[in-house]
């Protein structure tokens, strides 16, 4: 039986299914599209500087939901 998520809690989960999406958009982009290379070297490091943060709030969330059992 599953358990039933208090409200706060399913935020959580949607959050965490949102940002999974946009970090793997962000990361077939970086590492498969061409235009990546194109882009200045600031812009490229910002990039993979954003796909870094996305990952450890990512895990931020997923540690939140570990814990809702």
């Amino acid at each position: 039986m599953a358990k039933t998520l208090l409200p706060h809690q399913q935020r959580v989960v949607e959050e965490h299914d949102q940002l999974d999406e946009r970090l793997e958009r962000l990361h077939v982009f970086i590492e498969d599209n061409p235009i990546f290379k194109e882009l200045p070297k600031i812009e490229q490091r910002r990039l993979i500087d954003q796909r870094a943060y996305m990952t450890a709030y990512r895990n931020v969330l997923r540690d939140r939901m570990d814990y809702f059992g």
